[in-house]
């Protein structure tokens, strides 16, 4: 993922979700410019129903899009659906494994999760990550959903490990994604130590049949390496 471009803003974001959501003191600060190494934890709050709106404004479509943005929306549709909020929101431009890209995170307070990420090359969108329960895919996958009903749910999944990306709220174990490159979708899982069980993090979205990695990028010291299919 790209760097964090500033401390203090930082500072602010972590204040603003230990007023937002309250006792987190187990966990590591969620980070914007790092959603693979964010702390994970299951949600203790009943969501609260969505506007009533189209259900389509809230699903995930594999290769396509999630909620209002489509795959190769420019900048300024994202930022006229999901409005930065000041001190919180956060839109980094940098150099990113040679090629110069966007990122834009919008965290979900209303949802007490990480909230969406939009990734953007040229100022058009070409990867989206969603680590929100507002949205999910047609078959009901979203934040906190189990591995196991990501596997009886899509074939042909191949599996990655993002080496060197534990933390004390996965117990150390690294992330997983398991990807459907044909399709446009992978899941990113993590291991929800207090449940013993691994759980979805964040759904991606991407161009059918192109290259996958989350957040377009893989910084030393983690690495991407294969493992078999539906393994963690």
């Amino acid at each position: 993922m790209l760097p964090s471009i500033r401390k203090t803003r930082k500072a602010t974001l972590n204040a603003a979700l230990a007023l937002v959501w309250g006792n987190l003191s187990s966990c590591a600060p969620i980070s914007l410019t790092a959603p693979h190494t964010s702390c994970p934890y299951e949600s203790k709050q009943t969501q609260r129903a969505a506007p009533s709106e189209s259900a389509q404004n809230y699903e995930i479509r594999p290769g396509t899009s999630v909620g209002p943005i489509v795959l190769g929306d420019p900048k300024d549709q994202v930022l006229a659906h999901f409005k930065l909020k000041p001190n919180v929101d956060e839109e980094v431009t940098r150099k990113s494994c040679g090629a110069t890209l966007t990122e834009i995170h919008w965290l979900d307070l209303d949802h007490r999760h990480n909230g969406i990420w939009f990734y953007l090359k040229d100022n058009i969108v070409f990867q989206i990550r969603s680590s929100t329960s507002q949205f999910r895919t047609q078959k009901g996958i979203t934040t906190d959903s189990t591995a196991e009903f990501v596997r009886r749910n899509y074939a042909n999944l191949k599996a990655f490990r993002l080496q060197n990306s534990g933390n004390q709220a996965t117990g150390w174990k690294d992330h997983v994604y398991w990807v459907g490159r044909s399709s446009g979708i992978a899941f990113e899982l993590y291991y929800n130590d207090d449940y013993k069980e691994w759980k979805v993090l964040s759904v991606f979205i991407f161009r059918p049949d192109a290259e996958f990695l989350p957040g377009t990028c893989i910084y030393p010291p983690q690495e991407w390496k294969e493992i078999p299919p539906y393994t963690f």
